[in-house]
């Protein structure tokens, strides 16, 4: 009766040693997806911001041009060189 008393005792401690490592290997594989989330979040916002930063600089550069065309109509110069 004592032998399987024991015996129970150590199947006991290693389920709960196996729940452990189970628990262990579950919160690293968790902290790794997080992680992964965050950088996949980290490169999205990035390249969002490079994307409206490129959009800002096209919508800029599209003012100007259309400035300098109107400017040169207005002044007349085209019309002069004609």
């Amino acid at each position: 009766m004592l032998s399987t008393y024991i015996q129970f005792l150590q199947v006991q401690t290693q389920t709960g040693k196996m729940k452990l490592e189970y628990l262990r290997r579950r919160e690293e594989r968790e902290e790794k997806e997080m992680f992964q989330r965050r950088e996949m979040e980290r490169i999205k916002l990035e390249r969002e911001a490079a994307e409206f930063e490129h959009s800002k600089q096209s919508a800029n550069i599209k003012q100007k041009a259309d400035r300098a065309i109107v400017s040169i109509f207005v002044s007349g110069w085209f019309f002069k060189k004609a």
